[in-house]
């Protein structure tokens, strides 16, 4: 399973919109959303739910299973 960042990053890069205008539409740091999605910064709750929202996007967790097969 792919890193958090990483499927974030993807989804990100699927909607067309650039980190500025998702940064803007956030009210969020361009640099700071930037870390974030370089994996550089860790991803908060917080911006994990308003970025869901606005692309729309599913946050599954793994079952204990998956993380074992890991």
């Amino acid at each position: 399973m792919k890193p958090l960042s990483e499927q974030v990053r993807q989804a990100v890069k699927a909607s067309g919109m650039t980190n500025g205008e998702i940064a803007r539409a956030l009210g969020i740091d361009k640099a700071n959303l930037g870390r974030a999605l370089r994996g550089e910064q860790r991803l908060s709750g917080e911006l994990m739910d308003a970025l869901g929202e606005l692309l729309k996007l599913r946050v599954e967790s793994p079952t204990p299973r998956q993380r074992e097969a890991a």
